[in-house]
């Protein structure tokens, strides 16, 4: 892909929180990184539902952008994937254009394809 002002994305990194999840075993390790990247004030349940409220919330969080960075996602099954992308264009619609936090993915192709926005 080629760069362009478009499709470029520039922070300020002292007020970013990048949250790496790299390789998930499943969907517990999935979501026990993110909650660990997040540096979350105490474990939410390990479900999908919690982890939806969580990335709609973001209240302890200091920093303004926050940056999902993903890769190797080999052992998630097809319906768990499905689910966390829609879970995280969610999330992604809800902080559009608000001033608290922006939050960013970085997916894989395999994982940018499942979006349901993927194909508007």
């Amino acid at each position: 892909m080629k760069a362009t002002p478009e499709n470029v994305f520039f922070a300020d990194l002292r007020d970013t929180l990048a949250v790496p999840i790299h390789a998930p075993s499943g969907k517990q390790d999935l979501l026990r990184q993110i909650y660990a990247g997040l540096k979350m004030p105490s474990e939410a349940g390990l479900n999908w539902d919690a982890l939806d409220e969580v990335l709609h919330d973001l209240s302890w969080i200091r920093e303004k952008d926050i940056v999902l960075l993903h890769s190797g996602f080999d052992a998630l099954d097809g319906e768990d994937l499905e689910v966390y992308a829609e879970i995280l264009s969610s999330a992604a619609g809800h902080w559009k254009g608000r001033r608290k936090h922006r939050l960013y993915l970085l997916l894989p192709e395999k994982m940018r394809a499942l979006l349901p926005s993927a194909g508007a």
